[in-house]
């Protein structure tokens, strides 16, 4: 299994901060947020099953999530 880290520029437009606190709510009461989030220009390497990271940039720099790709990188939802 392989690790990745995909960040965020901490921007609202990216992540509206309504939709962001809902999944740190649903994430803290032990519910999986299943997301769609862009893996860039890579296309090979990753896995279902692989282990991935969301890093926050910004002032508030931060590992704010974790997950798993659930589908193949690059056609749906990191979970």
């Amino acid at each position: 299994m392989a690790t990745f880290i995909l960040t965020w520029d901490g921007s609202e437009s990216v992540y509206p901060p309504k939709e962001y606190q809902g999944h740190v709510a649903a994430t803290r009461r032990g519910r999986a947020v299943p997301l769609t989030w862009s893996v860039g220009s890579r296309r090979g390497g990753m896995s279902v099953g692989d282990r991935v990271f969301l890093l926050r940039q910004d002032s508030d720099r931060a590992i704010v999530g974790s997950g798993w790709f659930c589908v193949p990188p690059g056609h749906g939802s990191v979970a």
